[in-house]
């Protein structure tokens, strides 16, 4: 049987747009690993529902993005900065910054859509970010398996106007909201 892996590796990405249920980078139930690692994500726009800068569907494996930046980016109406939708292996984000990002109108920046194993997000940095009508800076909706957020910090990031969290954690259970 073979196997699909994805990896984007030291690549740029600036000032970009994706609408109309378009996506930056559309990765779709890949049989392998999914690896964005050095990269860098600066003044990019998702606009409209449905699209997203980064949009990974059903992995298999594990989804992880490492050492990355996000800078400047502006996601609105039901975008996604970084969709990840039904993955079934680990998903990580770990030693990664998010600056400067803004999200509105029902917009995420990190959206984890039933996630079935462990959720991570280790060594990273969400500074100076901005949430508002409705927004999350991290959406987490249904996870059947572990969040862990460690090592991680959260500093001068605003949620106002509505519902808008920094981290929206949505359980079968209830919805649980953390601010930082």
């Amino acid at each position: 049987q073979s196997s699909s892996s994805v990896t984007i590796h030291n690549s740029s990405f600036d000032s970009n747009t994706a609408t109309d249920s378009s996506a930056m980078i559309y990765v779709f139930e890949p049989s392998g690993d999914v690896t964005i690692s050095y990269s860098s994500f600066d003044n990019n726009v998702a606009t409209t529902n449905d699209s997203n800068l980064i949009y990974i569907y059903r992995s298999i494996q594990s989804a992880t993005i490492s050492f990355s930046s996000f800078n400047n980016n502006n996601v609105t109406y039901g975008a996604d900065a970084i969709g990840l939708y039904e993955c079934f292996g680990g998903t990580t984000i770990r030693n990664s910054s998010f600056d400067n990002n803004y999200a509105t109108d029902d917009a995420n920046m990190i959206h984890f859509h039933h996630p079935s194993e462990i959720v991570t997000i280790s060594n990273s940095s969400f500074d100076n970010n901005y949430a508002t009508d409705d927004a999350n800076m991290i959406k987490i909706v249904q996870p059947s398996a572990m969040v862990t957020i460690s090592n991680s910090s959260f500093d001068n990031n605003a949620a106002i106007v509505g519902d808008s969290t920094i981290l929206l954690y949505h359980s079968n259970s209830g919805e649980k909201t953390s601010s930082f």
